[in-house]
């Protein structure tokens, strides 16, 4: 059963591991003004879950059996 927030993964959008992400965010390529990213199961991923480029490069990474994934929309 899924919840009001949760939705299946669309067709577009860029679905990387979080060790990619985070990867990818500490060497500049992704910032907080070229889009968002949401944490991802690889199934559904979670619109109130946002996974930030600023926050990777902090150290503020969700943890989890579910946030293996993160669902990236560029702008």
């Amino acid at each position: 059963m899924m919840t009001d927030k949760e939705e299946l993964l669309p067709t577009y959008g860029d679905l990387m591991s979080l060790q990619d992400f985070i990867r990818y965010c500490k060497e500049g390529y992704f910032i907080d003004y070229d889009g968002i990213g949401f944490y991802s199961d690889g199934r559904v991923f979670w619109r109130d879950l946002v996974a930030r480029p600023s926050d990777m490069v902090e150290d503020k990474v969700k943890n989890g059996p579910n946030f293996r994934y993160v669902i990236w929309f560029n702008k």
